[in-house]
């Protein structure tokens, strides 16, 4: 694929080094306009108000747009690009993307996680401990008992790191998470993990130094 495809859609920008400066019109679409820093450099990113994809960026005097999207087997991949700079224009139109077949020894992503419900059993009754306003299920671990925080705000399961390794959890890889403050751990699985009778074989979790009291 010609990097141009993936010049911006596949770079991560520092939220410490990015401001929103607001909403503009870019080629009579709506788009919020963000600074950030790319590889040494200011950059104005300017994201679809619509669709939250990046319709363009301008470098110093270098400017690129990307006028239109297309799916090609699910992935948002831009189809026209318009790329201007001092002393050059570059126009390019995308018609057809082919992605190579993924190999396992190059990308092999965990399974999606399934529940297992009690025999006959479709729903199943929760108790917890609501601790300072907080809910907190017991659960258990590969047979370890254990509770777990539910946070109805949080997209992803995450364990101390400290308690996946006392729990003896594999681990692998690099993850991070954003909250107050961001941690940085890896990724564990938990071959077992059970809450209110559902079992989940395997259950994955970003282990980061949670750094939380021994009692809630």
């Amino acid at each position: 694929m010609d990097a141009r495809l993936a010049r911006l859609n596949d770079v991560t920008f520092d939220p410490n080094a990015s401001a929103v400066l607001g909403q503009s019109d870019l080629d009579g679409r709506k788009v919020y306009s963000v600074s950030t820093s790319l590889h040494g450099n200011t950059v104005i990113v300017y994201y679809d108000a619509d669709t939250w994809l990046i319709d363009g960026a301008d470098v110093g005097s270098e400017t690129l747009r990307y006028g239109a999207y297309h799916r090609f087997d699910g992935v948002a991949v831009p189809v026209a690009i318009e790329e201007t700079t001092a002393d050059r224009s570059i126009s390019v139109k995308v018609d057809k993307v082919d992605f190579a077949p993924v190999t396992a020894s190059l990308f092999n992503p965990p399974l999606q996680r399934e529940p297992i419900f009690p025999k006959q059993s479709s729903t199943v009754d929760m108790n917890f401990d609501s601790p300072h306003g907080l809910i907190v299920c017991a659960v258990s671990v590969n047979g370890h008992p254990a509770h777990f925080l539910v946070d109805s705000g949080s997209t992803t399961s995450v364990i101390d790191l400290d308690m996946a390794q006392k729990l003896g959890l594999p681990q692998g890889g690099h993850s991070k998470v954003e909250g107050a403050t961001t941690f940085v751990g890896t990724v564990a699985r938990i071959d077992s993990f059970e809450i209110a009778g559902i079992r989940f074989e395997p259950f994955y979790v970003q282990a980061v130094p949670l750094r939380l009291p021994s009692r809630i």
